[in-house]
């Protein structure tokens, strides 16, 4: 297994060296596909990248998986209007079905069957107490992913988006974020506003640390512009405010752990659940520990 995940981030390594992007969205349901769509076309029209789209038929434990069976029409319908809507927008759009016992798996399978670079999906609204106790689609995907993965959080409405907001700290996958945000600043035909939250009572010099350290992620992103710096001792209030109407925010995701905790909600929840603002959650494949939420979203410990 492990030499397997090692070939397939080695293959899409060496596409994104090469600026390939090929980009898996995972299609859930009408509602979620123009948000989805429009997250996987900031990411590969800038790139010149290709997209596929992907819904999963999971059969049940017990019931046959058969060749050839006779597939739901809203899973036609599903792929038949990413095909539309990706036309409509100039990129040809590659349909696939996945049959599959795991949604979470198939998922895996599609990516690294299609060779993908980046999958894109959707976060389920707010679960109960008692489904948090078991591990999530998404969760299971950040698992096992062989490629970057965006988890997409609210509705994206490409005209409402007036800005691109980078929560930047040195992890990895917020490093990710910054990354692409040109390209997503490119696809929205919107600014970009980069910016770190510290805490006030942080000494001088581990400011002056974490201020650096945001600007070279920024630097490294050829984001050209100075580090927005934040005091605020409560950094959830600060990059709330900070945020602003119309404001899409890509940021990173915690690098071990579930996104939807047992009790309350993650900063991404919060964001997306006053309809305003919508948020793109990134993660990239590598090695991970344990770190708390508010040193991956902001600089803080």
């Amino acid at each position: 297994k492990r030499e397997t995940v090692f070939q397939a981030r080695t293959s899409w390594m060496e596409r994104i060296e090469r600026e390939e992007y090929r980009v898996l969205v995972a299609l859930a349901d009408m509602e979620t596909l123009p948000s989805l769509m429009e997250t996987a076309f900031a990411i590969a029209k800038p790139n010149k990248g290709e997209i596929v789209v992907v819904t999963v038929v999971e059969v049940p434990d017990g019931e046959p998986i058969v060749a050839g069976m006779a597939l739901p029409r809203s899973v036609e319908e599903q792929l038949e209007l990413a095909v539309r809507y990706g036309r409509e927008q100039g990129m040809e759009v590659r349909p696939v079905v996945e049959i599959g016992r795991r949604i979470s798996l198939a998922l895996v399978q599609a990516a690294r069957e299609a060779h993908c670079n980046f999958l894109v999906m959707g976060q389920p609204r707010q679960r109960s107490v008692f489904d948090r106790l078991v591990p999530s689609v998404v969760d299971l995907v950040l698992e096992n992913a062989p490629c970057q993965v965006a988890i997409v959080y609210g509705a994206v409405h490409r005209a409402a988006i007036n800005r691109v907001v980078v929560p930047v700290t040195g992890d990895a996958n917020a490093t990710l974020a910054a990354r692409v945000a040109p390209a997503f600043g490119e696809w929205f035909n919107a600014p970009i506003r980069a910016l770190t939250v510290i805490d006030p009572a942080l000494n001088e010099a581990d400011t002056v640390s974490r201020t650096a350290a945001a600007q070279a992620v920024l630097d490294d992103a050829e984001i050209d512009q100075s580090v927005d710096v934040l005091r605020r001792a409560n950094p959830a209030l600060g990059l709330l405010r900070a945020v602003g109407h119309g404001g899409l925010v890509l940021m990173g995701a915690p690098t071990l752990g579930p996104l939807v905790p047992l009790i309350g909600m993650t900063m991404p929840a919060l964001i997306a659940s006053r309809e305003r603002n919508p948020v793109v959650v990134f993660s990239a494949v590598h090695e991970q520990r344990t770190r708390s939420l508010d040193e991956f979203f902001f600089s803080r410990k």
